[in-house]
């Protein structure tokens, strides 16, 4: 056996006697990835060891604030070109004999009725959830997964149906492989980056406003002259 060649396999040995690399997870690690099975199956479906998905509910007042913020801003040219990118990149080519498993979910999205518009709605909803909650989504790797699963299930997933003896048995959604959504996440990612941070600062500044006027509001009501007040107590 040739130097290099025992020394990979030492170092597979090692990886795998070795343990989860989350912290705290006392399972060993799998094949060569550093994580064990059960986070491993996270960062293929959520971008992180201890990720989760988003549900609609925890999304529900981002995306009733986002829809009234882009109507009342629909005019602004940074609204707009968010828009234009996301119709865009949901837009087949015409002519392609084959689509790819991207352009496959993005042309069901457009044949089921999604624009351009409420896809900028989903993309921002998803990012002021994992602004105000960070523990939950931050930003990176998980961050790009959640926008690709909110967008893919905005209109209702293929369904695989098994059959048995001729008689239906089971039916399930069909499963948007990994390397799908991380493209698709990236891609919103990096395309609306920008107006996404701009949409954040605007809500921190009414933030800091609103909290700035509850200061005033609790501010003490204290005399002007206070000389003044004791001599007309006295």
């Amino acid at each position: 056996m040739s130097i290099n060649s025992k020394s990979k396999r030492d170092g597979f040995i090692a990886r795998n006697n070795s343990l989860c690399s989350s912290p705290g997870c006392t399972l060993p690690r799998v094949g060569t990835r550093k994580w064990c099975r059960r986070h491993a199956r996270s960062v293929d479906k959520h971008g992180g060891p201890n990720g989760r998905a988003i549900t609609k509910r925890e999304l529900q007042p981002f995306h009733k604030s986002m829809e009234e913020f882009i109507e009342r801003y629909s005019h602004h040219p940074g609204i707009k070109r968010g828009i234009k990118f996301l119709d865009d990149i949901m837009t087949v080519p015409s002519g392609s004999p084959r689509l790819s498993p991207k352009d496959a979910e993005l042309a069901r999205l457009v044949d089921k009725g999604l624009t351009g518009k409420e896809a900028l709605v989903i993309v921002a909803s998803v990012f002021l959830f994992s602004k105000y909650s960070p523990r939950i989504l931050p930003v990176g790797p998980e961050l790009t997964f959640a926008f690709a699963d909110a967008l893919l299930k905005a209109r209702p997933q293929a369904v695989i149906t098994s059959y048995w003896d001729g008689q239906s048995q089971r039916r399930a959604y069909k499963t948007v492989g990994t390397k799908v959504r991380r493209s698709l996440g990236e891609t919103i990612m990096s395309g609306l980056s920008g107006l996404l941070y701009t949409l954040s600062a605007h809500f921190d500044k009414i933030e800091a406003e609103e909290k700035q006027r509850n200061l005033d509001y609790r501010e003490p009501f204290t005399p002007n002259n206070e000389e003044g007040t004791e001599k007309l107590s006295s």
